[in-house]
């Protein structure tokens, strides 16, 4: 037993506390430099023991922070489910220095304040997509810093890559078929965020792509997509169909960084690689298949199996995944009518998914609302002239959510399932991460404004006669002004104005057609 004021030491301690009248009040310090470390951190920022009082102050906190976002909802669970899902998007990627700015590197040596705020806890493979469209929406002033550190990462690893999954500052090489982070330096930079060495984020970007970590079977893949034009189809190997179609992405993001610094060249060679999704593509059935190295599709094939070629997808789901460009893959089916019928089919087909992991969830027919490959897919209708069916699909997937403890249809992934119902209420969201364009959908919310912190702007969002069977937009106006396109730019939002719908219960077919 021990009394207060005692200090016990060792490797292998049990504290066991029996009841007492009171609660029992336990400070917590933590930090990866040290345990003098964590001391320091604790006396900074709980210095004292009332909890209560450290409950008010992160309530604070956090209020302060969704100012950004003042929203109307419907009813009051909507709005539960809305502001939840705005927290739950903000929460990640987490600040990792100490409080004087020390912190641990990939290198693991502790390394004194950098300048910036070091973070950790980057679902790379998630939230690229949306949630950190998100936070640069909502906290502008955090975007730098998140670019600064997948640099500074790439520096300390030392292996050819930027980060792909960092965790306690650790790189864990989770969720690996690609080079995601590249869409974050593109999608920060085309948005206007330039605090960064811009040069060498593009030499980190070209590194990662034409060389690939050291001794990680990234690099065989990166080598053997450019060698083939495709990742071949092994006997239970990596996922063929994923890693071809995430990696076609990767390159063209490589790419238009290139492109937007003046490297043509290079810009002509990452384009080139960024079409490869093609080379997976069977017009006999449709979808995105595995090919051998022969050239062959593997076979047995079916649709709605989870098996070698796809990571947490079937075939439904993957063939979609070419958010760079819808075009041509409209071309490959043909054109409109028939992508829009191979839309419809995915939305209708029965939702079973053999073999499947738990990540895929979520499900509207075969769309895995669940899992991030699925959360552009409701809004390609709009690239086929077809935005009325973009917002059907948008209002039945946002029903998957709502404010209870199973309110969110899948793996949050640090929040960017989260982020994509906040995007979806306020009637928009971006397809390709990495253009700063946003596609409308439909708005769940009556009215909602986003304050920008950096210049003082603030962008409002109207939905007039919005309600659960008042769907589909009528009509649209920007600052006064028809819109008659189904996409605004991150430009239109920053410099602050309205945005207006006019909802309706019957689709106009021919708004934004």
């Amino acid at each position: 037993s021990a009394s207060a004021g005692d200090r016990i030491s060792g490797t292998k301690i049990k504290a066991i506390f029996s009841p007492a009248p009171g609660p029992l009040v336990v400070r917590v310090g933590l930090s990866c430099t040290s345990v003098e470390g964590a001391a320091k951190n604790l006396a900074a920022e709980i210095p004292h023991w009332d909890f209560d009082a450290t409950v008010r102050q992160n309530e604070q906190n956090w209020s302060e922070v969704l100012t950004a976002l003042d929203a109307d909802l419907p009813d009051k669970a909507l709005s539960q489910t809305f502001y939840t899902g705005a927290y739950h998007g903000l929460v990640a990627p987490a600040t990792f220095n100490d409080v004087d700015g020390t912190y641990r590197g990939q290198d693991h040596q502790n390394h004194p304040d950098p300048g910036f705020t070091r973070y950790t806890s980057f679902s790379i493979w998630d939230i690229y997509r949306g949630e950190f469209p998100f936070i640069m929406l909502m906290q502008p002033h955090r975007t730098n810093d998140i670019i600064r550190t997948l640099l500074i990462d790439y520096e300390q690893l030392g292996l050819h890559s930027l980060p792909m999954w960092t965790l306690w500052g650790n790189e864990t090489w989770s969720m690996r078929p690609g080079f995601h982070a590249a869409a974050m330096v593109v999608g920060a930079y085309v948005r206007g965020f330039r605090d960064f060495d811009v040069e060498a984020a593009y030499a980190a970007i070209r590194n990662t792509a034409l060389v690939g970590p050291t001794g990680k079977d990234s690099r065989d893949m990166r080598e053997r997509f450019r060698q083939y034009g495709y990742f071949p189809a092994v006997l239970h190997g990596p996922a063929s169909v994923a890693c071809t179609l995430d990696l076609a992405y990767d390159y063209w993001c490589a790419g238009t960084m290139a492109e937007v610094l003046g490297k043509h060249d290079d810009a002509t060679m990452f384009y080139k690689l960024g079409q490869n999704y093609r080379n997976v593509f069977d017009p006999g059935t449709g979808f995105m298949r595995g090919k051998t190295e022969d050239g062959k599709w593997r076979e047995p094939f079916r649709p709605d199996q989870e098996l070698d070629d796809y990571i947490e997808t079937d075939a439904w789901q993957a063939t979609f995944s070419v958010p760079h460009d819808v075009q041509g893959l409209i071309d490959l089916y043909g054109g409109d009518a028939q992508f829009i019928a191979k839309l419809d089919g995915l939305f209708t087909a029965p939702s079973n998914v053999i073999d499947a992991r738990p990540d895929v969830s979520g499900m509207v027919g075969q769309d895995a609302q669940g899992n991030e490959p699925s959360n552009h897919i409701p809004y390609l209708y709009s690239f086929a002239g077809a935005a009325w069916k973009t917002q059907r699909w948008v209002r039945k997937v946002a029903a998957l959510y709502n404010n209870t403890p199973a309110g969110i249809p899948g793996n949050d992934d640090c929040g960017q399932l989260s982020s994509w119902l906040v995007f979806a209420a306020l009637g928009f969201y971006p397809v390709n991460a990495a253009t700063g364009v946003y596609v409308i959908g439909s708005p769940l919310v009556n009215r909602a404004s986003i304050q920008n912190s950096a210049n003082g702007t603030t962008f409002v969002v109207v939905a007039e006669n919005n309600s659960s069977e008042n769907v589909f937009i009528q009509r649209a106006e920007l600052n006064g002004k028809d819109l008659t396109r189904s996409w605004l730019t991150h430009a239109d939002i920053l410099a602050g104005g309205e945005l207006r719908f006019r909802m309706g219960s019957k689709p106009n077919k021919e708004w934004a057609s």
